[in-house]
């Protein structure tokens, strides 16, 4: 998916929409395509995500489409499918490593 927000050569593609806004929902349209549900303290994440510049808010989207195409395809390799973001979201957090928390 390309970038629809992107500004064309004049007036741009959204008048009145600034740069960060159009971070933002670039980067929630990627994390809902393939199916990452936001968790707590995901907004701040993705406003401070917005600020960057354009170039780093790419990169960002374009590592987020191979981490999921990698996902699905060594799904495809292990002979199953993909969890599912509604199976992801219901599963139990683990609980911490012990020997973590000692830090």
């Amino acid at each position: 998916m390309e970038h629809e927000f992107r500004e064309s050569g004049k007036g741009g593609a959204r008048p009145g929409l600034r740069a960060a806004d159009r971070h933002l929902l670039l980067l929630q349209a990627k994390l809902t395509e393939i199916g990452v549900p936001p968790a707590q303290g995901d907004r701040l994440a993705l406003r401070r995500l917005s600020e960057l510049d354009d170039g780093a808010v790419d990169a960002v989207v374009r590592w987020l489409a191979h981490a999921a195409a990698g996902a699905e395809a060594f799904a495809r390799l292990a002979g199953r499918e993909a969890p599912s973001p509604e199976a992801e979201a219901s599963a139990p957090e683990p609980a911490p490593d012990p020997r973590l928390l000692a830090w």
